[in-house]
């Protein structure tokens, strides 16, 4: 859920994107992530730079539209991904709505 009233209200969106660096080839799909985007609903379909960073069960996603960070996402505490190893990198992604 994206949108000013996000979790309790909002834009059901999907966020779906690649990135290459260095560390363990790791398959990501289907996580839980959260985070806030304060022009949330401006982002939808739009081509967006990423920074990834995972590692001991922890993952961050850096959002931003090429000049300014829009959004920080994180996987919750209770939700810890299945993985091992580490993997840090860069590219690109797009939120569309689910």
């Amino acid at each position: 859920m994206i949108g000013p009233d996000a979790p309790q209200q909002g834009i059901r969106v999907r966020f779906s994107g690649q990135a290459t660096g260095t560390g363990t080839h790791l398959n990501t799909s289907n996580l839980y992530l959260l985070g806030t985007a304060p022009d949330a609903v401006s982002l939808i379909g739009v081509q967006l730079k990423l920074q990834l960073s995972m590692s001991a069960g922890s993952i961050k996603v850096y959002i931003s539209d090429g000049t300014r960070l829009q959004a920080v996402l994180v996987n919750p505490q209770q939700s810890p991904p299945d993985f091992d190893g580490e993997f840090s990198g860069s590219g690109v992604g797009t939120f569309t709505q689910a």
